[in-house]
């Protein structure tokens, strides 16, 4: 009895849904990446074009000059709200990626499913990627090209 080891891992509900919401989070930032990488990678490109920006902005106001840094900073914001427009598009396309998955997970195929889902590239691409998700690849394929 003295040499048995003691489990004393907390094995509560509160941490058994901190592991889901996070694998849950981790998966979102995935697929959204995969759903829609060009708003992604516009996102992070604005972004840094701010933060230089901003920088700039400081080091000139830094040196006495009251003018160029409000110039410079409103470029700044100009950058950083497209930035955070990217990713609310981002996020549109991934409830669209979302929608899609679980309507032919829970009934199947059916093209009345995709087919106002199809109109630009990144529904498309949403698209795609849900039937690949739910194995209906070749039917979408097909559903495309007919």
């Amino acid at each position: 009895m003295a040499n048995e080891r003691i489990d004393v891992t907390p094995r509560g509900p509160s941490q058994i849904g901190l592991r889901r919401r996070v694998s849950g989070a981790a998966e979102n930032v995935v697929n959204s990446i995969r759903v829609a990488p060009q708003w992604h990678i516009l996102a992070v490109a604005n972004g840094i074009i701010a933060v230089i920006g901003d920088v700039m902005a400081a080091e000139n106001l830094l040196e006495g000059d009251i003018m160029k840094p409000t110039y410079i900073a409103g470029a700044s914001t100009f950058f950083m709200l497209n930035s955070v427009i990217s990713e609310l598009y981002a996020a549109s396309y991934l409830g669209d990626y979302k929608k899609i998955r679980k309507s032919l997970t829970k009934h199947g195929w059916d093209e009345r499913i995709v087919e106002q889902k199809v109109g630009t590239y990144c529904e498309r691409r949403a698209a795609t990627i849900a039937a690949v998700d739910s194995g209906y690849i070749d039917e979408f394929d097909e559903y495309l090209h007919k």
